[in-house]
């Protein structure tokens, strides 16, 4: 399936493959998707790792398919895109955030 809609993706897939601008198109990467196969449209935003995921490609999209063919990643090889698997931090303690 192809669409341009990144909810649409994350709702529908579990891997996402992004792809370079312009004619000369290449897979930059393939995006795992890990939120669980069930899942309802109502209520996937609510996932723990809903937005690590749809931030993940709106990045992608947004910058680094600009000049992904300039920056090529090191070991980069067309054949065999990397796969990655965004996922939100761990939650902050209140330790951590408030000084004692």
């Amino acid at each position: 399936m192809i669409t341009h809609d990144v909810d649409e993706a994350i709702y529908l897939a579990d891997r996402i493959v992004l792809m370079t601008n312009g004619p000369e198109a290449v897979v930059a990467e393939i995006v795992d998707n890990p939120l669980p196969r069930d899942r309802r449209r109502l209520d996937i935003h609510k996932q723990p790792d809903f937005y690590a995921v749809r931030n993940h490609l709106i990045d992608f999209l947004v910058e680094r398919s600009k000049t992904f063919k300039g920056n090529l990643p090191p070991g980069y090889d067309r054949r065999t895109p990397p796969v990655v698997r965004p996922a939100a931090p761990p939650p902050l303690r209140l330790s951590e955030t408030v000084p004692a």
